[in-house]
């Protein structure tokens, strides 16, 4: 094949964007260029052209979302599970659409997958473990952060103590042993 001035992509040798895969490569290569719009035209080509591969879908939830497009992003995320419900990519790219919609709960669910899916020792294993410690990371500052509530004072404090009937809680050691327990790492079981 003869190599086009515009639009070629190298995977080899020169290819036509139209040859079986090349769309798919080429959107890759937007991609990883950071040419958004162009990684999201060539990977919706790509998905139309073999609507059974779930990595255009998988790759365009990425796209989408550096578009400004999240509402596209989760129903390509929703694709690529429908295609292939415990591939390894799939299951990233839902985790880090999750982390970037805020959900870390789903986003740890999706990590855990992903890391289950990818080959132990892989670099697919690296990239879905540090994934998980990021979010898990972000989950024990979210609680810390949620369990750090501004304290009562003046007549809220009082009424709270008349409530309950006991005396304030705050340096105890029960407050303490529980908020020990929360910030205590989560070990992951593996029910294969």
């Amino acid at each position: 094949m003869s190599p086009r001035s515009k639009g070629a992509v190298v995977v080899g040798i020169f290819e036509d964007e139209t040859a079986p895969g090349a769309g798919l490569a080429a959107g890759l290569e937007a991609l990883r260029r950071e040419e958004y719009e162009r990684a999201v035209t060539l990977l919706e080509a790509a998905a139309a052209a073999d609507p059974d591969d779930p990595r255009p879908p998988t790759y365009l939830s990425g796209a989408y979302l550096a578009v400004g497009r999240p509402v596209e992003a989760e129903a390509a995320v929703e694709r690529a599970l429908a295609l292939d419900p415990d591939g390894f990519g799939p299951h990233l790219k839902a985790g880090e659409l999750a982390m970037r919609l805020g959900d870390l709960g789903l986003a740890e669910d999706e990590f855990l997958v992903a890391l289950r899916a990818a080959p132990g020792g892989s670099s697919e294993f690296d990239v879905a473990r540090r994934w998980l410690a990021i979010t898990r990371e972000r989950l024990r500052h979210s609680i810390a952060h949620g369990a750090s509530l501004p304290s009562l004072s003046g007549p809220l404090l009082r009424w709270r103590r008349a409530l309950a009937g006991a005396r304030h809680l705050r340096g105890s050691r029960a407050a303490q042993s529980a908020t020990g327990r929360l910030n205590q790492p989560i070990v992951e079981e593996d029910h294969r």
